[in-house]
């Protein structure tokens, strides 16, 4: 089962892969995601198409994704 360390981990190598790089805006992008989600703007569903979509290309971190939303959220 997930905890609240290793969803801080997998955020932790979002950014490290994101933030130094041209495409940094994607971590920012990413972080907005969340937040919105943690607000109740966006549903686990919501966050699951956006962030595959920033995630693209970068399967290792799509797989730990669906680790932290509900099963729902990955049939899209």
């Amino acid at each position: 089962m997930m905890d609240l360390n290793d969803a801080m981990q997998f955020v932790y190598k979002v950014k490290s892969r994101f933030q130094l790089t041209r495409d940094r805006h994607f971590y920012a992008r990413f972080l907005d995601i969340f937040i919105k989600y943690r607000n109740g703007e966006n549903t686990a569903a919501d966050v699951y198409r956006e962030v595959t979509l920033i995630l693209e290309g970068h399967d290792d971190l799509i797989d730990e994704l669906r680790m932290f939303l509900p099963y729902t959220a990955n049939v899209v």
